[in-house]
């Protein structure tokens, strides 16, 4: 009834009342109605609960799985300065489900297979006193395995307004015992995962807190379509510098989160692009942007290097190059990134658009397109062009990232003010090898110094 209706002199008012009360109740009922039956539509949904034993860190069925996000399968052994290959032997070795705990807790699950159970003990193991550090910095907790120095150091490679820790956080682990082998619970678990197996008694779960980072990898971030503002969208060089901008504090936030992993005993060993998770993909959100590190099942105890029968100073140079070879994947990644990020339709570097001919101008170098035969260039391919091709020589992989001609865009922003960002990844691919003339003896290079040569060679710098 519109009010047009309603003051018209052929209507009755007490009537024309009356319909509308009618229709606001029987719209009300209605939506009663839909509520209820919505309801009990919910109730017949089974709860998807994991049983517990007594004494694990949760209660038996507080653990409510939501859906199967996907199963990982993680290349074993693979070997070095080789094109990679999908003949390669991969199996199976973690699930990942979505799931909630007692509070509305919004959390991810790793279940990992018998083939994995080494890799879940070390991540485990590495969580747990990532996430007790963390809370002992965040709350200025007095410990003794933590110094006051130690304590401000820490604080120092992090950003004041980090409210994000540079790893995913450990809620608890658990390993089912023989009741999740009951029929009721493979029933339960087939009705409602009818796809996937059911879990088996034994397997290490590990419970891991959901925040902004969770899944979002930043190899999933160049072909991302970004908000154009105003007149950028016939500024193709105005979209850029916002871009760059924005890469840079990716390789800032990166910086940070590895130096906190080696300030606090351990080194990565598996840094990939799919291992570096983003708070936000958002160019505008850019200072909302952390960087997490996952996938730790493979890090290493810096003090865990060396044997009894190795000296003090080999057990400490060990671990400087576990450290130096941490910075050099996490400098490929940034390659990978800056290329992927300015190619044309940010679709990455594709192996079809090389054009180099044996008359190129780069000495004794000789490249062919069969020689990388790849669709898609990623941090593999670039470690091979880079070991393999440039014989590890930073100079010709320079030249030969000027030559290609589809990566004039990427290029071009490495090369601002001054070339500051190919220093920076020079450093990063060193592997700690760089010798400094003034003081005659190697260069050290660690997290920190190149988060404080970021804010020397970067004027616009971030806190």
């Amino acid at each position: 009834l519109s009010p047009k209706m309603i003051n018209n002199n052929n209507f009755n008012n007490s009537r024309c009342w009356i319909c509308v009360l009618l229709l606001v109740e029987i719209h009300g009922a209605m939506i009663s109605s839909s509520l209820i039956n919505s309801q009990r539509c919910r109730r017949t949904v089974p709860s998807m609960s994991i049983p517990l034993p007594k004494d694990s860190e949760f209660q038996a069925g507080q653990v409510d799985i939501v859906r199967v996000l996907g199963k990982v399968d993680i290349q074993l052994n693979p070997e070095a300065n080789e094109l990679p290959s999908t003949s390669k032997e991969r199996m199976s070795t973690l699930r990942i489900f979505e799931a909630s705990i007692p509070g509305g807790t919004r959390c991810f699950l790793k279940e990992y297979l018998p083939e994995g159970q080494a890799f879940g003990k070390r991540e485990l193991s590495v969580s747990r006193k990532l996430t007790s550090r963390w809370n002992d910095i965040i709350h200025a907790k007095s410990n003794e395995t933590l110094s006051s120095e130690e304590s401000n150091l820490l604080l120092k490679s992090l950003s004041r307004d980090s409210l994000t820790p540079p790893f995913p956080l450990l809620l608890g682990h658990l390993r089912p015992d023989e009741r999740i082998e009951s029929d009721e619970f493979r029933q339960l678990w087939l009705k409602r995962f009818p796809s996937v197996r059911p879990p088996q008694k034994g397997n290490l779960w590990l419970i891991l807190k959901w925040d902004d980072a969770s899944f979002k990898s930043l190899k999933r971030f160049p072909p991302l379509p970004q908000v154009v503002e105003g007149l950028d969208y016939f500024r193709k060089g105005q979209r850029d510098l916002k871009r760059w901008r924005f890469i840079r504090k990716i390789m800032r936030r990166g910086l940070e989160a590895v130096d906190f992993l080696h300030r606090a005993g351990y080194c990565h060993n598996a840094i990939n692009g799919a291992s570096l998770w983003m708070t936000t993909t958002n160019q505008q959100e850019i200072n909302n942007l952390f960087i997490q590190l996952s996938d730790l099942g493979a890090c290493q105890r810096l003090a865990d290097f060396g044997s009894p029968s190795t000296s003090a100073w080999s057990a400490n140079s060990l671990a400087r190059e576990a450290m130096a070879e941490d910075l050099y994947q996490l400098g490929l990644v940034f390659m990978e990134l800056i290329i992927s990020s300015f190619c044309e339709d940010n679709k990455g570097a594709q192996m079809a658009r090389f054009r180099i001919s044996e008359n190129n101008k780069l000495p004794g170098l000789i490249y062919r397109v069969e020689d990388v035969n790849m669709k898609q260039l990623d941090q593999r391919e670039l470690q091979y062009i880079l070991e393999k091709k440039c014989d590890s020589d930073f100079q010709s992989f320079r030249e030969f990232c000027s030559s290609i001609q589809s990566w004039k865009d990427p290029v071009s922003m490495l090369e601002r003010s001054d070339g500051a960002a190919w220093r920076m990844i020079f450093k990063l691919l060193s592997r700690g090898r760089l010798y400094d003339e003034s003081k005659q003896r190697p260069l050290k290079i660690s997290g920190r110094s190149l988060v404080r040569e970021y804010d020397e060679l970067f004027s616009d710098t971030y806190s």
